[in-house]
């Protein structure tokens, strides 16, 4: 029988990638942008609304920080205005941008979108582009939970859907604006989303707390019966006492020698309402400082935490800062849309500046000369 020759192996063909270039040592993967399971419980809405509509801390902050993004703090309704590049100043890119921004969104539309971001993770603005008149003629919230992004197996976007019930439709990449905090990926992540475990033991906490403060405070009364009387003279005594509370309040009773009424002598000591309310503050602090809102801002009483040199609202007004960039991006890609449009060419220049902010309503009040080296503070 004749051996069969070993066949010679081939070499592997490189592969190319889709878009026509080729890659010799960096190459992408499909599964490099498969499906993450990060991303599940931040598509949650259940999930979401378990915690933003239904605990105090969270909602307040979400309002403090809407409220600090958009003003100074003390009252300063300017919002944000587009300003000229001092490094290169194109008064018709400004005019255009503040005409575009004017007539697309209110101060309403703002909040809501920064609000969104935070409490869900994203926030979508559908642009309504006119081609014919060559300008954005207006923008439009759409529901975060109904928009899907949809990218190629290269993390590409390719555009968005809207899927509700069992319609779905597609969106243009061009025409759409996503806002996302933290984001992972395809989506955001809510502010809120590592504090879903503290609320989950938070509402154990009150719950305990609310049946053991009600078991020590609602004490029984105490009926003693005299010497000598048998059950059914306790039988009717309980049934007289109890049509007596149907009729309202009870001015008289009548007791035979012996008898008694009085409540217990004192509370029992096994009821831990300190412990359980130490547990339930320290959950609220938890949630509290996923906000970043410095305590005081939230009504929440400071002697759980301490304010060291001013962190607390230094950390706050970061935030804030961070959270202008996140709304600016969005906005920037609106007016960047619209200077396109109408033929203005690239590279486009202007600022959107945005108030300062003042967490300390005194601070304006305090002397700085005071504190410099040399400096005397002479009253009279």
């Amino acid at each position: 029988m004749a051996k069969r020759k070993p066949q010679r192996q081939q070499p592997e063909q490189p592969r190319v990638h889709p878009r026509g270039s080729s890659f010799s040592s960096l190459r992408y993967s499909e599964y490099m942008w498969g499906d993450d399971g990060e991303e599940c419980p931040t598509r949650s809405p259940e999930l979401a609304a378990e915690l933003i509509n239904h605990c105090p801390e969270a909602a307040s902050a979400l309002e403090v920080t809407c409220a600090y993004a958009l003003s100074s703090g003390t009252g300063d309704e300017m919002g944000f205005v587009v300003e000229l590049d001092p490094n290169n100043p194109q008064p018709g890119t400004v005019a255009i941008a503040s005409d575009v921004l004017s007539r697309c969104f209110t101060l309403i539309d703002y909040w809501q979108i920064i609000w969104r971001m935070l409490a869900w993770g994203d926030a979508f603005v559908l642009m309504d582009i006119d081609t014919k008149q060559r300008q954005v003629v207006g923008c439009k919230l759409l529901p975060t939970w109904q928009i899907h992004r949809m990218e190629d197996d290269f993390g590409v976007l390719s555009g968005f859907e809207q899927r509700w019930a069992r319609n779905k439709v597609y969106i243009p990449a061009l025409s759409m604006v996503q806002w996302s905090y933290n984001k992972r990926h395809r989506y955001g992540r809510s502010l809120y989303h590592e504090a879903r475990r503290d609320w989950a033991k938070m509402k154990e906490g009150d719950e305990d707390l609310s049946v053991a403060s009600r078991s020590s405070a609602i004490q029984p009364n105490l009926h003693i019966m005299p010497p000598g009387v048998d059950e059914n003279y306790r039988r009717a005594y309980k049934e007289d006492h109890g049509a007596r509370r149907k009729q309202g309040l009870i001015p008289d009773f009548y007791l035979l020698q012996g008898a008694e009424m009085r409540k217990p002598a004192g509370i029992p000591s096994s009821f831990p309402l300190n412990g359980l309310i130490d547990y339930v503050n320290l959950r609220r602090l938890r949630i509290a400082a996923r906000s970043r809102v410095p305590l005081y801002l939230l009504g929440i009483d400071q002697k759980y935490a301490s304010e060291i040199a001013m962190q607390a609202a230094i950390a706050f007004v970061m935030h804030v800062g961070a959270v202008r960039q996140l709304l600016a991006q969005g906005l920037r890609q609106v007016i960047n849309t619209e200077l396109a449009l109408q033929g203005v060419p690239a590279p486009w220049h202007y600022r959107i500046t945005f108030p300062k902010i003042n967490v300390n309503p005194w601070a304006a009040a305090i002397d700085e000369e005071v504190d410099q080296p040399g400096v005397e503070d002479v009253d009279g």
